[in-house]
């Protein structure tokens, strides 16, 4: 009896857990139904997230190039100071850079000239490394933009992020290590007043030095009947007048270029003109006492 009781109870058993795990079964494919309802919520979260995402980025990417377009109109807010040569007042300054700048979209809060021999110029000298005066210094405050860096930094040099400095290339300038200035010709001007005619050589000659932008420091006008010109002429070994010598040259490499063309350079580093005819206009040779009539009349 004891025995039928035991089955009965593990026949109930059974059927219990057998009944739990259809329950179990059934819940789980009634979970297993609304999985798909689930993973739909799920991507459209997803797609939300990533157009939130891709809007946000693509708001500040507009907004982000909006705000350079607008900062490129903005003008370049910088300071501009010139650093004369006081020992050279000849030296000139830098007009043609300080104009290439102002042609630039730039707000000068300063425009201002400082002397080599001053305290502030002393410090700048120093602190940027300057070799030749005068000197111009851009300096900015701001980061300065590609395109007028690009503009700026031609014929000069970039000190860091914000400063640019043109040093004077061509004659005439200061050699601040030297202390001698380089570029300053000294012109003698040989006539022969005997030769009413002649042409006259300051005016034809000066002009032309001017044009190659030969700085004159000094001229002198002498005859070939005077002291002076009578032992130049014989030193240089002059035929025809007038003429023109030239010293301090050296600097000038376009000039001294075309100078073989109508001239000599003496063992002295005089340069002297030995070729009148090529100027159209009347001369003498002192060889023979002629005075040489240009071809054609040539108005000055």
């Amino acid at each position: 009896m004891i025995e039928e009781k035991k089955d009965c109870c593990a026949e109930h058993d059974i059927k219990k857990e057998s009944d739990g795990c259809k329950d179990k079964t059934m819940k789980e494919a009634h979970n297993a139904g609304r999985s798909p309802n689930q993973i739909l919520i799920t991507v459209l979260a997803v797609v939300v997230a990533i157009n939130i995402l891709t809007m946000g980025f693509f708001t500040y990417s507009v907004n982000s190039k909006l705000n350079e377009a607008i900062d490129l109109t903005k003008p370049q807010k910088a300071k501009l100071t010139l650093v004369r040569a006081d020992d050279c007042p000849l030296c000139g300054d830098l007009v043609q850079y300080k104009n290439v700048v102002k042609a630039q979209n730039v707000e000068l809060s300063d425009d201002v000239v400082v002397g080599s021999n001053s305290e502030e110029g002393k410090q700048l000298i120093k602190d940027l490394g300057l070799t030749r005066l005068p000197a111009l210094v851009f300096v900015t405050d701001e980061n300065l933009k590609s395109e007028i860096a690009k503009t700026l930094e031609k014929d000069s040099r970039r000190i860091g992020e914000n400063t640019i400095v043109w040093e004077k290339v061509y004659p005439p300038y200061l050699d601040i290590q030297t202390k001698n200035v380089s570029g300053l010709v000294d012109v003698i001007y040989i006539t022969d007043k005997r030769c009413a005619n002649c042409y006259d050589p300051l005016q034809i000659h000066r002009q032309v030095l001017q044009n190659y932008g030969v700085v004159i420091s000094s001229e002198k006008v002498v005859d070939v009947l005077d002291a002076v010109g009578n032992e130049l002429v014989s030193k240089y070994n002059i035929e025809q007048v007038p003429t023109v010598l030239l010293f301090g040259t050296e600097n000038y490499s376009t000039f001294l270029n075309i100078w073989s063309q109508v001239g000599t350079i003496e063992d002295d580093g005089m340069l002297v003109f030995r070729k009148p005819e090529v100027l159209n206009q009347t001369y003498k040779n002192l060889i023979t006492g002629v005075v040489i009539e240009p071809l054609v009349a040539t108005e000055l």
